[in-house]
């Protein structure tokens, strides 16, 4: 970045200089000299302006990052979130947990968990964040809630039979299923890692509560 301008610059100052010491001879070098000036002119005033259109790429680039980073922000500091997320949270190190009934608090709570996951994974499917940045702040909380709500409970696969959408909370289901594999699980009393069904069957009639519980899709 810095040769885009610099190169042009030392050009121009050099033909500058060049052109100055020419028209000290002669009417034609003055001519001469006179267009040469004209160029060094153009070269400098050129890599002045790749040099501002360079820091304007970067300011726009910074912006561009504060303003992911301010969003992810929004996005795991919302109380409601906080909230549901620590609740899931504490069944991780309980893998013969039971999935929660429907309609119950912790029920509600996973669908909160999911839709709020799935809007902060969805920085990372777009572009906005990078993965590595996502997993040096969030990785425990995103690979654990994913561990309790999918592969305990099935709780996505769930809303998705229900509303005959297979990319629902795709993001989560993506981003989700790659940090629960860089994480620690708990063991189980066989030293193996539990995946527990619900404590009722579910059934996959359309449910008001799962007709829309993700603000993403």
């Amino acid at each position: 970045m810095i040769r885009v301008f610099v190169v042009p610059l030392l050009s121009g100052v050099t033909l500058l200089a060049a052109s100055s010491a020419d028209g000290a001879v002669g009417s034609t070098a003055m001519d001469g000299a006179w267009w040469t000036k004209v160029g060094a002119i153009a070269s400098i005033v050129g890599a002045a302006a790749a040099c501002v259109a360079a820091l304007g790429v970067l300011w726009a680039s910074d912006q561009l990052k504060l303003a992911a980073w301010a969003n992810a922000q929004d996005i795991v500091t919302d109380y409601k979130f906080t909230d549901a997320r620590a609740a899931i949270q504490r069944h991780f190190d309980h893998p013969s947990d039971p999935r929660p009934d429907e309609g119950t608090a912790e029920w509600n709570d996973a669908l909160v968990v999911c839709r709020k996951m799935d809007q902060l994974c969805c920085l990372v499917v777009e572009g906005i964040l990078s993965r590595e940045k996502l997993f040096e702040y969030w990785l425990q909380p995103i690979g654990k809630c994913f561990i309790v709500v999918e592969e305990r409970w099935q709780l996505i696969t769930i809303a998705r039979e229900r509303e005959q959408h297979d990319h629902k909370w795709e993001a989560f289901m993506t981003i989700g299923r790659i940090a629960s594999q860089q994480i620690q699980r708990p063991q189980t009393a066989t030293g193996t890692t539990g995946v527990t069904t619900g404590s009722t069957p579910i059934t996959l009639p359309q449910n008001p509560g799962l007709a829309n519980p993700g603000a993403t899709s």
